[in-house]
């Protein structure tokens, strides 16, 4: 889940930066939000077993 978390701080620079859109930042960080919860629950179903 850090490297997600990295990945989405890296995007908010590139945004400052003018390097991505406004449109592409936002798209690009839901999926970066997505990717954390898909991860958190497959974590949290591997600790029931």
């Amino acid at each position: 889940m850090g490297s997600a978390n990295e990945t989405a701080a890296n995007l908010e620079v590139g945004f400052e930066e003018e390097l991505i859109s406004e449109e592409e930042y936002r798209g690009l960080t839901k999926l970066c939000e997505d990717i954390v919860n898909q991860l958190g629950g497959f974590s949290k179903k591997l600790r029931q077993f």
